[in-house]
């Protein structure tokens, strides 16, 4: 069998801002999996910089499987939640057509008044791959306390992860993989 070939697609997180590609939870896969891992991260994108990236970035690699996560830069910039939506819709639309197996990786918390988006965002992502049998990594989840707090040590700035923030969203995406039967 060959080798996979699984692609990251995202903004500032999945590229590991402000740190290298290396320290990133996309080489933690790799190196987990031993699969091809293309880290399509790029800071600032919103859903709809993504949809615009697909050729060049996702259907350029001929990847097995890819992940989606975005949503904190559409909030910042004021889009709607049925914006959002439909901008991840248009992404699935486009993997799926291509016989592409999708993940769905639920964005982060922020310690700003656009967590309140982001948690209808992750709450919609959440129900819509459950209902559509899409695997999900809820990289968030790590990120709150038993009280549901968010763990302010794990963000250098209130949204972007520190390295020990990365190492464990590595940790989760690693587990949720594993878990789903998508490498032993």
């Amino acid at each position: 069998m060959s080798q996979k070939t699984f692609v990251a697609l995202g903004a500032s997180i999945t590229a590991g801002y402000p740190y290298k590609h290396k320290d990133s939870w996309v080489e933690q896969v790799g190196r987990a999996t031993g699969w091809r891992t293309i880290n399509a991260g790029v800071p600032g994108d919103t859903f709809a910089d993504l949809y615009e990236r697909l050729e060049d970035d996702v259907f350029y690699h001929y990847p097995h499987i890819v992940s989606v996560m975005a949503g904190t830069n559409d909030c910042f910039q004021g889009f709607s939640q049925s914006e959002m939506q439909q901008n991840f819709l248009r992404i699935l639309e486009k993997l799926t057509a291509q016989k592409i197996q999708v993940i769905v990786g639920l964005p982060l918390p922020v310690d700003t008044p656009q967590e309140a988006q982001l948690k209808v965002l992750r709450s919609w992502l959440r129900a819509y791959a459950a209902e559509n049998g899409f695997v999900i990594i809820d990289f968030a989840q790590d990120f709150f306390n038993e009280k549901g707090e968010i763990q302010e040590e794990l963000l250098l700035d209130g949204c972007h992860p520190t390295r020990e923030g990365y190492a464990l969203m590595g940790e989760r995406a690693i587990s949720s993989l594993r878990a789903q039967g998508l490498f032993a």
